[in-house]
């Protein structure tokens, strides 16, 4: 039983890793606030680091939000 539920913790971390890395490739469409003091940006345009966003909200790729030296949302 302890091995089942070991594989089962490296099979669901393993997956939640996966997911992370497949949603950071470089043609992926991310979300910005436009406001003044904006630095991160974000993959879901309902994520809790964008509720409040002073300025738009507006779509990109991945690829030009990082080249604005913008970084990866925490909640994400």
């Amino acid at each position: 039983m302890k091995k089942f539920l070991l594989f089962a913790a490296v099979i669901f971390t393993v997956g939640l890793f996966t997911s992370c890395e497949t949603s950071s490739g470089s043609s992926s469409t991310v979300y910005l606030c436009t406001g003044g003091s904006s630095t991160k940006y974000h993959f879901r345009s309902t994520c809790q680091g964008l509720s409040n966003c002073g300025g738009a909200i507006i779509s990109t790729s991945l690829s030009d939000a990082q080249a604005q030296g913008r970084t990866l949302c925490g909640f994400e």
